[in-house]
């Protein structure tokens, strides 16, 4: 394919390569590799400057380089761009300082051919949830959501986190609701004890196994942190518990980029606790007052709002004010060109245009203000493009 001459160019590679949520093999993964034909177009067609997106990840990721804050893929990263003629600003942006109440934070990557940006003063006051939320709208009526309802107060609701593996303030338990029956009070105790303790390093180390969130224990060693019930009083309670689905008897886990997950059959079974971040309908219900975590494509079905009568996804508007979108843009989910769950996805990948708009007025300042062969500057876009000789 043949690219027609143009004078900025606006991009990004493929984000998985360095994100925490996945496996940042950076360069490694030919995802990570796009930057490369982004620099073969930049060397090619030579326009007056660029803005390139990505996740914050991208920043450390690589080997440390001696006397930078930065990681080896970002430093190969920069080098190119300057080396191609180009003056290279980049900065991390919370979309939340954009007057979008989602905490996202993403790289923008800027570079001109002639002038250094100024990428600073772009702050907006923050809103909050409360805000773009919409009422009395269609909740999702199940036995989870009816036991969320009934045993937690909804000021705790709000803003709390529906995860097994971990332990905090904010985290509801799915013994908190008595998703798989009721404990005892001495049982619940001894979950809160296996959430803490099985999140340290020691238990995989001694086993020979890289680091996870969790670590299956054995009997043994839940009895070295647990000691107020003898051996057997502590059997007869993980039994219990495992019968009712809290806990899972099991070989630890083992993984590995080539193999992925596989069990670790040499090894002891024992209890691990198996409903992590994408195990419930919901997983985190979102609190009006503050604002949205970042809205990540996997775990956005699973975000849930409370309305007048229960516990409810998002509604397709709501993410698009969410992304910072106008009143006017069409999601395509009414029209039935998308569905929502395909719109749950797009917003989870999605580029905040508040934000895009700033770096792109910023870049386009510079020529403006230079007089770079452009005659008028109307409602933030050049009406002229300056032509090859006047570059």
């Amino acid at each position: 394919m043949t690219l027609s001459d143009f004078d900025y160019l606006l991009g990004g590679f493929p984000c998985q390569a360095f994100s925490v949520a996945g496996k940042q093999r950076g360069f490694a993964d030919t995802r990570g590799t796009l930057f490369f034909n982004l620099a073969n177009i930049l060397k090619e067609k030579k326009p007056r400057g660029f803005i390139l997106e990505n996740v914050t990840g991208l920043i450390t990721h690589g080997s440390k380089v001696s006397g930078s804050k930065l990681g080896s893929t970002m430093v190969t990263i920069l080098g190119v761009l300057r080396e191609l003629g180009y003056t290279v600003t980049y900065r991390t942006f919370n979309s939340a300082e954009f007057g979008v109440p989602q905490a996202r934070k993403r790289i923008f990557i800027v570079g001109h051919l002639d002038s250094k940006l100024d990428l600073r003063n772009h702050y907006i006051p923050k809103k909050i949830l409360e805000t773009l939320l919409e009422t009395g709208k269609p909740c999702v009526k199940s036995e989870f959501t009816e036991l969320l309802l009934k045993y937690i107060p909804k000021d705790r609701l709000r803003g709390g986190i529906i995860r097994d593996t971990r332990n905090g303030p904010r985290m509801l338990h799915s013994w908190d609701f008595r998703m798989s029956g009721s404990l005892s009070k001495l049982q619940l105790q001894l979950m809160e004890s296996i959430c803490n303790y099985s999140r340290l390093d020691k238990w995989n180390k001694s086993k020979g196994i890289p680091k996870c969130e969790n670590a299956c224990l054995t009997t043994d060693e839940i009895h070295t942190f647990f000691t107020n019930v003898s051996k057997l009083e502590l059997q007869s309670m993980l039994d219990d518990i495992t019968d009712k689905g809290y806990l899972r008897l099991e070989y630890p886990r083992i993984y590995s980029p080539s193999k992925g997950t596989t069990s670790a059959t040499h090894l002891s079974k024992g209890y691990f606790l198996y409903r992590g971040a994408l195990s419930f309908t919901f997983n985190r219900i979102l609190d009006p007052k503050a604002l949205s975590g970042t809205l990540v494509a996997t775990e956005v079905p699973h975000l849930g709002v409370l309305d007048i009568d229960g516990i409810r996804r998002l509604t397709s508007r709501e993410c698009l004010r969410l992304s910072g979108f106008p009143e006017t843009y069409q999601s395509g989910v009414e029209s039935h060109i998308v569905s929502i769950n395909q719109l749950y996805d797009l917003v989870g990948n999605t580029l905040i245009p508040q934000v895009a708009k700033f770096c792109a007025m910023q870049l386009l300042s510079v020529d403006y203000e230079n007089s770079t062969g452009v005659n008028t500057f109307r409602g933030g876009l050049f009406c002229k493009r300056p032509t090859h000789k006047q570059r």
